[in-house]
């Protein structure tokens, strides 16, 4: 689940793909991940980084 999301991430960018992502998961914490939208941003930043590794 976070993979697939994580991998639509890697190619676009918004918080708005992610949110489709999660209710395409049938997820229901969209509101949260809008809020959050800056820390996650961080956080695919920091998982593209280790990945290029």
């Amino acid at each position: 689940m976070l993979v697939r999301c994580y991998l639509i991430i890697k190619y676009t960018q918004g918080a708005d793909l992610w949110c489709k992502c999660l209710i395409v998961s049938d997820l229901c914490f969209v509101e949260m991940i809008q809020k959050q939208h800056q820390k996650i941003q961080k956080t695919i930043s920091r998982l593209a980084k280790s990945e290029v590794k």
